[in-house]
């Protein structure tokens, strides 16, 4: 499980934290993949997941913060990782 934090939260996308390596879940395949946890209460329903390049940024939706960056990820797919 990755967790993203709100106290390591950036407003410059080039210093948020990254995800390298995430495995989205399968249903085809049956297997647990990995997770991203929040922290401060924050929940699915508080975040915008943005395609910049190739890479998907976690906003909290009231605000310009950005959680983390997530790569080789499509918004679509990482809607599943919660």
């Amino acid at each position: 499980m990755f967790v993203l934090a709100t106290h390591t939260a950036t407003t410059n996308i080039n210093r948020a934290d990254v995800i390298l390596g995430f495995q989205v879940n399968s249903i085809s395949r049956m297997r647990q993949f990995d997770k991203i946890g929040l922290t401060d209460g924050l929940t699915e329903e508080d975040l915008i997941l943005e395609l910049v390049s190739d890479r998907t940024a976690i906003r909290i939706a009231e605000s310009d913060i950005i959680l983390g960056i997530v790569t080789q990820v499509t918004s679509q797919e990482q809607r599943s990782a919660w």
